[in-house]
């Protein structure tokens, strides 16, 4: 069955085709700027959170043993009350990393942490009670090793945790490149299904001003 259809709903139907694609291309655009800025959320949330972090941490792990070897030289109660600030901001990092969302290679970094600030605190508290010699030991042999572990596990996880960001930003950036393309693909389709109805539209116009001219024209 032919449709017969006049030159007006031809040009409605072409806008339609135009307006349809336009709505889609704007829907998809939409949305792959939510899912972009969603990405982009989750890799400050996650990623660059982690870098701050490990900075933190190793600060702080440099400055506690900057501080423990003058306290032992010095034995200034001074030196003591720095000492544990650090070991208090120390434990709010733990407790920032608990609570936080962190790549997997991060999971034994909080039992190293909690350990090693327990070992601290025990560390202090022999300070406080001015037995030098029995802290100078207890340094030696369990919060300095523990602190050459953790700043070891901090080296190894930088880089890897560079990485891991830098491949979650090239993703992220050829996800933006192909919405884009997507987003051109559906308007330029939009317009190519509009070209059949507009050729048809210029052809029926053009016949019904050869026939109005032939019907005008003096014989």
């Amino acid at each position: 069955m032919k449709l017969n259809l006049t030159v007006t709903r031809k040009v409605v139907i072409g806008y339609l085709v135009v307006i349809l694609c336009g709505m889609i291309a704007v829907g998809y655009a939409l949305f792959s700027l939510h899912e972009h800025n969603r990405r982009a959320e989750e890799l400050v949330g996650v990623q660059f959170h982690g870098f701050t972090l490990l900075r933190d941490l190793r600060q702080n792990l440099l400055a506690q043993e900057n501080l423990e070897s003058q306290l032992v030289i010095l034995q200034d109660p001074q030196i003591l009350e720095l000492l544990e600030r650090r070991t208090g901001d120390l434990d709010i990092l733990l407790t920032n990393m608990k609570s936080s969302i962190l790549p997997d290679y991060f999971s034994s970094l909080p039992t190293m942490l909690e350990d090693y600030v327990l070992r601290s605190r025990r560390l202090n508290q022999v300070f406080a009670e001015k037995n030098w010699q029995q802290a100078s030991a207890i340094a030696a042999a369990e919060t300095a090793p523990l602190r050459s572990r953790l700043l070891e596990s901090l080296n190894d996880l930088r880089p890897r945790h560079q990485d891991a960001l830098n491949a979650d930003l090239k993703q992220l950036s050829e996800q933006s490149r192909e919405a884009y393309r997507l987003t051109l693909s559906i308007t330029f389709i939009g317009i190519l299904l509009t070209v059949p109805i507009t050729v048809k539209v210029i052809g029926s116009i053009r016949r019904s001003v050869r026939t109005c001219l032939l019907y005008t024209s003096p014989s």
